[in-house]
């Protein structure tokens, strides 16, 4: 896969890329971000999420590449390269970024060494939702079959039976209430497939679209159970090769009747 900072081409710089995880030398490029802001409210007997579009704010991500330098004498060079990056290019799209983070820096020998680089995305462009819902499914999102739809398989849901912490209300006295619980939070274990990793991503962003959309959504179980939910702190990807990444989607669970009465 081609690198580049700006617009050059990085093996101008006297490195190449290292490849890791499914043989390429990036991650985060399909990290969905965590949200940022006002984001719920505890009543003391319930906890609203805050759902409307205006209140739907989003961190940025980080973007990690990995790279070997033959000669050690090109380092000040490449430092200056990704310092000054302002627009990380690759094959699977271009992404404006900043060096915030360090240079990870490993000697292999006299002159050979292995540079670990993070990248901050600081805004995360999102595309329109202009996928249409296929319906039906084992597991599916709104109207989305998510295998149909975004070839995404759930190998596993878990913490649909778990019971979460009570809501702490602040009291001089012994709080004894137990009744009031904080929102469940349901992890669904998905592999997503397609046919190359520009396939991924394309998928990839609509799946970003649809949990970025204003309001929550409605979650369909194998079972038939249905939940309203919505994403919290985003989710990291993981390639696993050309074409298949995995991903935890962890959802939260909210009462619709509160956040719409409230």
């Amino acid at each position: 896969m081609i690198y580049k900072f700006d617009t050059i081409d990085v093996t101008a710089y006297g490195v190449l890329p290292l490849r890791g995880d499914g043989g390429v030398a990036v991650s985060g490029l399909f990290d969905f971000p965590k949200r940022k802001g006002e984001i719920e409210r505890n009543w003391g007997d319930g906890v609203e999420p805050y759902l409307d579009g205006k209140d739907l704010e989003y961190d940025g991500r980080t973007i990690g590449l990995k790279f070997v330098m033959a000669d050690a004498v090109n380092m000040e060079r490449f430092r200056e390269a990704a310092v000054a990056c302002r627009r990380l290019g690759t094959e699977l799209g271009n992404f404006d970024v900043v060096m915030a983070d360090e240079v990870g820096v490993e000697r292999v020998d006299d002159k050979l060494l292995k540079l670990d680089l993070k990248f901050r995305e600081p805004h995360v462009e999102f595309e329109e939702l202009t996928l249409v819902g296929s319906g039906g499914g084992r597991i599916r999102v709104d109207d989305f079959n998510l295998a149909r739809d975004f070839g995404v398989t759930v190998t596993a849901v878990k913490g649909d039976l778990k019971v979460p912490k009570r809501i702490e209300v602040s009291t001089t006295a012994p709080y004894l209430n137990t009744a009031f619980r904080e929102n469940p939070v349901l992890s669904l274990e998905c592999v997503m497939r397609a046919g190359n990793l520009k396939e991924v991503g394309a998928r990839m962003r609509q799946f970003h679209a649809l949990w970025r959309l204003p309001g929550g959504r409605v979650l369909r179980l194998a079972d038939g159970r249905e939940r309203g939910v919505f994403v919290k702190d985003g989710f990291g990807v993981s390639i696993v090769s050309d074409g298949v990444v995995k991903f935890t989607l962890n959802v939260i669970e909210y009462d619709r009747n509160l956040s719409e009465d409230q």
